[in-house]
């Protein structure tokens, strides 16, 4: 999966096609809550004859959401499993932010 084809995937969920953006909003850009920051943390290699024979990135991608909302979670959720893509949660309040950031690892 392509960074291109990743941001389509988020940009399909419903009310989310403006509120995506890859690694981080500019300064004073970002839109209201909630919103998509997501980036490749790392990658999957698979190594043959001394060259990466399959490169598989891995991403994370953050919803930042007013407090808890499963209901947008389930929409991403949805969006992954269509796709087609394994993915793994996790959720944190941001105190200085006051909002709730949702992870979902894929």
């Amino acid at each position: 999966m392509t960074i291109s084809e990743l941001k389509t995937i988020l940009e399909s969920v419903t009310d989310f096609s403006d509120k995506v953006v890859y690694y981080q909003w500019p300064i004073n850009e970002a839109p209201a809550l909630p919103f998509v920051c997501f980036f490749e943390t790392q990658a999957y290699t698979f190594p043959a004859d001394n060259v990466v024979y399959y490169y598989r990135p891995r991403f994370s991608v953050e919803l930042y959401t007013k407090n808890r909302d499963p209901e947008t979670e389930a929409l991403f959720e949805a969006a992954f499993t269509t796709a087609g893509l394994y993915y793994t949660k996790e959720t944190e309040y941001l105190e200085d932010e006051r909002c709730q950031m949702t992870v979902f690892s894929l």
